[in-house]
């Protein structure tokens, strides 16, 4: 059986705890429904995978910050069911993952404005050796990096990749809308 559990998040940290339906301060976003189900089945399948979809980074009232994160105070999918994440960087393989592993695995996939701040917090814990350093590969994971490769292979990333039914003017009116606010 090859069976994929797909679900998002909109936070992750960097011990593989995933976050879907609450703040840390209590308010409630969502329901969790059956998310920690799916993920659970993913782990409990023979061939089964859990796959947690999440931007790396948010901006908000235009302040900048990271979805992923040295710690929250609640979770919906604890970290010993930590399996699949995907960001716009790439994918972290976590399952079976030591948690210093793993956290390099979510370093890789995050934004590389919050690198630094994530790496010295992980070695501050002790979970990352104080000689740490990210390989260079994942060191350039910047929105302009994406925009650049957009640009060279647009085909490739249509605004739409699963069709929509707006008409042209309703999707110039919708990047205008989200452009304000973000502001």
């Amino acid at each position: 059986l090859d069976a994929r559990f797909i679900n998002t998040v909109f936070t992750m940290t960097l011990m593989g705890a995933g976050v879907a339906d609450q703040l840390e301060d209590g308010r409630v976003l969502s329901g969790v429904g059956g998310q920690y189900n799916f993920v659970a089945q993913g782990h409990a399948l023979e061939g089964g995978r859990s796959i947690l979809l999440l931007r790396s980074w948010r901006e908000a009232g235009g302040e900048i910050s990271s979805n992923i994160v040295w710690e929250y105070g609640h979770c919906t999918i604890p970290r010993h069911l930590r399996d699949i994440v995907v960001t716009e960087y790439g994918i972290a393989d976590l399952r079976g993952k030591t948690d210093a592993a793993v956290i390099e695995a979510l370093l890789n996939i995050s934004d590389s404005r919050f690198q630094p701040g994530l790496i010295e917090q992980a070695q501050t814990a002790g979970k990352l050796p104080k000689d740490f350093r990210l390989d260079p590969r994942f060191a350039d994971n910047t929105s302009e990096r994406l925009q650049a490769i957009q640009a060279r292979h647009p085909n490739l990333f249509p605004e739409y990749p699963l069709g929509c039914d707006f008409d042209e003017v309703e999707r110039d009116l919708l990047r205008a809308l989200n452009w304000l606010k973000s502001k």
